[in-house]
């Protein structure tokens, strides 16, 4: 993790909404692994980001599951929940075509 006092920002959201794409495409370069398949993400991936003349750390976050189907949901929920807390703003992916549920 990085030991600094830039702003953290945390992409959150379901699985499989493009949360990694949104972040790889921020950096410009591919760091976190994208695929079809949901749950590919189930650490925080972080990243120095510098736009312009501003500099902050994106935290890329696994999918965001109420109802977990097992313990590696859980544990990917969990990762979630920690970068919400470590985080100084949040940005919240969702898929429109997709209704929003728990």
């Amino acid at each position: 993790m990085y030991k600094t006092d830039l702003p953290k920002i945390a992409i959150i959201g379901r699985p499989n909404v493009g949360k990694s794409s949104l972040f790889n495409r921020i950096l410009k370069r591919r760091k976190a692994i994208i695929d079809q398949f949901p749950g590919i993400t189930r650490d925080r991936i972080h990243a120095h980001v510098r736009l312009d003349s501003r500099e902050f750390i994106l935290i890329d976050t696994g999918g965001m599951v109420l109802r977990h189907k097992d313990k590696m949901s859980a544990k990917v929920h969990g990762q979630s929940q920690e970068a919400i807390r470590e985080s100084d703003a949040l940005v919240f992916v969702c898929d429109l075509n997709t209704a929003v549920t728990c």
